[in-house]
């Protein structure tokens, strides 16, 4: 149960997040016209960074896992993985000429950086949670 209460509060941190950055998008587009975004990049980045904020408020409360951490453990390892295979892609990809910004539109490749950071974040917040749960569980 407690579990589910701190679900709740992470999904209200992410869920708030979200209208937050929506807000932003809104204001940085057509308040100051300082650039343009898809609605990839808008759908992207919102998504990403609400569901690391909801990752990281579980993992840190203990209310992710469930019984047996090992399943979780290998998706935030995956996750890991694939969001370092795709930053060093989109590093080469940048440094072969790709441009981050067209015009006064920003590129899709920034939101997919955006997404690789994000799925970085959540693997070291969950290793760095296990190590230190490791090292309590020990003293």
């Amino acid at each position: 149960e407690r579990q589910q209460i701190e679900r709740g509060k992470a999904f209200q941190w992410a869920f708030i997040t979200s209208f937050i950055l929506l807000a932003l998008f809104c204001i940085i587009e057509n308040t100051f016209e300082i650039c343009q975004f898809s609605t990839y990049f808008i759908f992207i980045t919102t998504f990403w960074i609400s569901f690391s904020v909801f990752s990281t408020k579980v993992i840190l409360t203990d209310a992710f896992y469930d019984i047996k951490k090992k399943a979780s453990r290998v998706i935030f390892i995956m996750f890991g993985i694939v969001g370092l295979f795709m930053l060093v892609v989109d590093i080469i990809e940048i440094l072969n000429g790709e441009s981050l910004v067209t015009g006064n539109k920003l590129n899709d490749i920034v939101a997919i950086m955006i997404e690789s950071v994000a799925m970085i974040e959540m693997f070291i917040v969950s290793e760095v949670k296990r190590i230190k749960d490791k090292k309590l569980a020990e003293e």
